[in-house]
């Protein structure tokens, strides 16, 4: 069984945001999951932890937040100042009617983390894949 550490619940979401390093240009990414507290996304930039972002979800200004693992292309951050629950649900809500959930959009992210967790690598960027995968597969079936 994982270490599980989270101490707010994760909604599973396939929605685009925009991801900014400080001083860097915007990039597209695509957000994963959210929490009042961070979230997890796919970007095709390389992010290291401890890197400082801007977060721009589609309704809302830049959300400061802080890398805290990242492998290949996925990445989870904590936000700088949590996010109400309020606003999470939200984005929870919009993002379900704007796109709905896509099963195949999940089962290929849960593929890919699952054979990313398969080279050597960190064990907790391991563990952090392999949870991310264990999530898709979960939403993946509900939808």
């Amino acid at each position: 069984m994982r270490d599980e550490r989270r101490t707010t619940p994760r909604f599973a979401l396939n929605a685009p945001i925009q991801v900014r390093t400080r001083g860097g240009n915007a990039v597209e990414a695509l957000l994963i999951d959210l929490s009042t507290t961070g979230c997890r996304f796919q970007s095709l930039n390389t992010l290291s932890p401890g890197t400082t972002l801007y977060i721009r979800m589609e309704g809302l200004s830049s959300i400061g937040a802080s890398v805290v693992w990242s492998h290949d292309m996925f990445a989870g951050a904590v936000f700088a100042t949590p996010l109400s629950d309020v606003v999470v649900d939200h984005l929870v809500a919009r993002a379900g009617l704007a796109a709905p959930a896509d099963p195949a959009a999940f089962r290929a992210v849960a593929d890919r983390c699952t054979h990313l967790a398969a080279r050597p690598l960190a064990h907790a960027s391991a563990d952090a894949l392999l949870a991310l995968a264990e999530d898709c597969r979960s939403q993946a079936g509900k939808a």
